[in-house]
């Protein structure tokens, strides 16, 4: 069932990029508690596709491996909202939340064929430096009903279609 959920995921990020407002490519560092060792750097995939002008909804994965030799991918898939809160001093930056569930993925889990679904929820800053190219940083914290679990960080460079 995993499988088919980040296949799900992936396909419908490559059939939507076309008309994505945003594609984001980051590095991650992800640090967990419970005994799982970090922080861990991981590529990052986000496509965002509007939803108003407040409002996008972003599938993402993470591909890395915090394992010593790599032995396959692991990292998290999931799909999260991207809410505008506030433009900074110009247009060209803004300030924005982010909710969403996701999931960890790895050849190696202790959850079986079924990991649980993580919500996270964080914020984050936009900056665009030309018409089609922005930066952009964001943390969000990783929750299991209501335990925290650690956070994300994640840098990236965004390529826009248009403004």
């Amino acid at each position: 069932m995993r499988k088919c959920v980040v296949t799900f995921l992936f396909v419908a990020a490559l059939a939507t990029a076309a008309h994505a407002q945003e594609l984001t490519t980051a590095l991650s560092i992800s640090s967990l508690g419970s005994g799982v060792s970090g922080p861990y750097p991981s590529a990052e995939f986000r496509a965002s596709l509007p939803m108003s002008e407040k409002f996008a909804i972003e599938p993402f994965v993470t591909l890395g491996s915090k394992r010593e030799p790599a032995r396959g991918p692991e990292g998290f898939y999931g799909v999260q909202i991207r809410h505008r809160i506030a433009y900074l001093t110009t247009r060209e930056s803004c300030v924005f939340a982010t909710y969403g569930l996701s999931a960890y993925y790895s050849n190696f889990s202790s959850f079986g064929s079924e990991a649980p679904v993580i919500g996270e929820f964080g914020f984050g800053v936009l900056h665009r430096t030309s018409r089609y190219l922005a930066f952009r940083s964001q943390i969000d914290f990783l929750t299991w009903t209501y335990y925290p679990l650690g956070a994300r960080f994640t840098v990236g460079v965004s390529l826009a279609r248009d403004r």
